[in-house]
Order: structure tokens, then C-alpha cells, then sequence
């Protein structure tokens, strides 16, 4: 039988030689429930002081639920517009890691990855909001779709995404593919927003 540390020495061995890796997704909590809603309804309304009022939807309880164990996953934000999924991605997940982790969560749009593919593609934390309105990027007449690429490289790399979107499952098979769409079902979790828009109107 193969011992624990003949194991971990065979496994520094090939790491030397050809850059073996285990592949692990990091877990991260922010405590119990109530202290999960807690900080959340705060980072929230500090981070959109253009509310009335903050108010709480049924998409929010599976944020708490996924901010008590992360499970190793991000989030895939879709649904209905207006209902703070931007809001979630661009500035309250950023706020959350990098107080209480000192992780920093690169912010990017969707329509913007095809700029710095290089750069997106080191970041261990990423966030991509409003994915599905970008264009197909050329560079010397070859197509590519980076939403693929980076997703891609966050499944190999074990990188945590959070994602938002407006489309729904038909429209992200139809325009990144069944790969691309298994791929985040297994890096995040998802959760569908629904409802009236709750953006004030001026």
C-alpha cells in the first residue's frame, strides 16, 4: 500500500518534471446566516445609495446561502432586469472578498474581455457583468469568443467567476455553446432572478 507521504513526494516529484497540479477550488465562508444577510444588505446599500429603500428579493436568499460555504463555486447570476445582479457582481462580491479576504475580485464587462485577454486570464477571482452583449472579437481575422476562453481557463485554473446575465439557458446555449454552459454550472452556482424591475424611476 501506498503511504500518504510516498504519495505527496511522488506528487512534488511530477510537479518538478512537468508541472503536475491538484486541482482545487478554494472554499470560502462569511459566517452564519444572519451575519451573511447581515453584511450583505450593508455592503448593498453602501455600495447603491441611489435606493429609497433596499428591498429584499427570493434571488438573495440563495446568495446568503452560497455566502455561509461557497463550496469552492462563484455565481451565475440571470434573469429579470433591475433586480441588483450588477449590482451583486460589479460591487458587493468585490467589497465582501477583498474586506474580509484581502482577495482583489477583477470587475469586467463582458464586451471588454476581448482587450487584455492576457491579463483576465491570470486573475484568480474575476467578475463579468452584462455577459451576452459583447461581440465575437477578431484579432488577424480569427474569430474567438473570450467569455469561452476565460470560463475555460477558470475551470482548469480552479479561478472563482461571478457572472450576470439577462440571457436565459436557450440563449447562452445558442451563443456560447453546451461546453461553455456545463463548464459554469460546475464553477458556480446558479441563481435565477425574478420579478419587476426595482430600479427607481426618475
Amino acid at each position: 500500500m501506498i503511504s500518504k507521504d510516498h504519495l505527496n513526494q511522488g506528487l512534488e516529484d511530477l510537479k518538478k518534471i512537468n508541472g503536475f497540479d491538484i486541482r482545487k477550488f478554494p472554499r470560502f465562508t462569511f459566517g452564519d446566516k444572519k451575519r451573511c444577510k447581515d453584511i450583505f444588505i450593508r455592503a448593498f446599500k453602501f455600495c447603491d445609495q441611489t435606493m429609497d429603500e433596499f428591498i429584499w428579493i427570493k434571488a438573495y436568499d440563495e446568495i446568503i446561502e452560497w455566502m455561509e460555504d461557497t463550496k469552492g463555486r462563484g455565481l451565475f447570476l440571470t434573469g429579470d432586469i433591475g433586480l441588483g445582479k450588477s449590482n451583486i457582481v460589479e460591487k458587493v462580491i468585490p467589497i465582501l472578498f477583498f474586506y474580509y479576504y484581502r482577495k482583489v475580485v477583477k470587475v469586467t464587462y463582458a464586451n471588454q474581455l476581448g482587450k487584455d485577454m492576457a491579463h483576465f486570464l491570470k486573475m484568480k477571482f474575476i467578475t463579468i457583468d452584462e455577459v451576452g452583449v459583447e461581440n465575437i472579437h477578431q484579432e488577424y481575422g480569427v474569430k474567438s469568443i473570450p467569455f469561452n476562453e476565460i470560463i475555460e481557463n477558470a475551470e482548469r485554473k480552479c479561478n472563482i467567476v461571478f457572472i450576470s446575465t439577462n440571457l436565459n439557458k436557450d440563449q447562452m446555449l445558442q451563443m456560447y455553446g453546451a461546453r461553455t454552459l456545463d463548464r459554469i454550472l460546475r464553477c458556480c452556482k446558479l441563481v435565477k432572478f425574478e420579478g419587476r424591475s426595482l430600479r427607481k424611476k426618475v
